[in-house]
C-alpha cells in the first residue's frame, strides 16, 4: 500500500530516517569517547557533519554510512563535554522521533485509520 500511495516514501521521511541513524551512530562515538577518557592516549573520534554523509541523487535522499565518515581528531576527551554532546544528540534524537509519529499519525488520519 505505501508504494501506491508514495506517503511512506517522502524525502522528508527519508531524510528525518537517515537523520536518526546518523545520530545512532553520533550517540556510539560519544559514548566510546565516554568510556575511554581515562585512556591518557585516546584521541577524540566524531562522525563527519550529516550534510557531509548525506548524498543527494537525482531527486532522491540516500545515505550509507561508513567507517570513512568517522574523524579522527588529535583532541584529548573530555568527558564532561562529551556527556553534554551525548544529552544534545539526545534532545535532537526525541524531536525527530517525535516529528516521525506526527508524520505517521497524519498519514493514518488521512487514510481513515485515526
Amino acid at each position: 500500500m505505501s508504494n501506491s500511495l508514495g506517503f511512506f516514501n517522502t524525502n522528508l521521511l527519508k531524510l528525518l530516517t537517515h537523520k536518526i541513524s546518523y545520530l545512532q551512530a553520533s550517540a556510539f562515538q560519544a559514548s566510546r569517547n565516554v568510556s575511554q577518557a581515562d585512556m591518557p592516549e585516546a584521541k577524540r573520534r566524531e562522525m563527519k557533519p550529516f550534510d557531509k554523509v548525506i548524498k543527494k541523487t537525482g531527486k532522491n535522499i540516500d545515505m550509507d554510512l561508513r567507517q570513512s565518515d568517522v574523524v579522527n581528531t588529535s583532541e584529548q576527551i573530555n568527558r564532561e563535554s562529551e556527556v553534554l554532546n551525548l544529552q544534545n544528540i539526545a534532545m535532537e534524537y526525541q524531536s525527530l522521533i517525535h516529528i516521525y509519529k506526527r508524520y505517521h499519525d497524519m498519514i493514518r488520519l488521512m487514510i481513515g485509520k485515526g
